[in-house]
């Protein structure tokens, strides 16, 4: 007898460092079509980046599991205190 599909399917959004309020809503929209999501930061607590902090809480305001991963700065947990998992890399 065959075993029953698994795995998972994946799927890619990508966001500018400094995302409009468009890219915001975009990324929010899609994570609730997903049962886990992966967003990404790289150097968020930089000014100019208050958007890319917006767009990780808006994510994590859609009550999925979510990872935050720090792709350039580790520092960047201190601004996701939310968040229930996080990467630094």
């Amino acid at each position: 007898m065959p075993s029953p599909a698994r795995g998972a399917t994946a799927g890619a959004l990508a966001a500018a460092t400094d995302p409009t309020p468009q890219q915001i809503r975009a990324a929010a929209a899609r994570a609730r079509t997903h049962d886990v999501v992966v967003v990404t930061t790289a150097n968020a607590g930089q000014a100019g980046r208050t958007r890319q902090r917006a767009l990780v809480q808006a994510v994590l305001r859609t009550s999925r599991r979510v990872v935050v991963a720090a792709v350039a700065t580790p520092y960047d947990i201190a601004l996701f205190p939310g968040a229930p998992t996080y990467l630094a890399t």
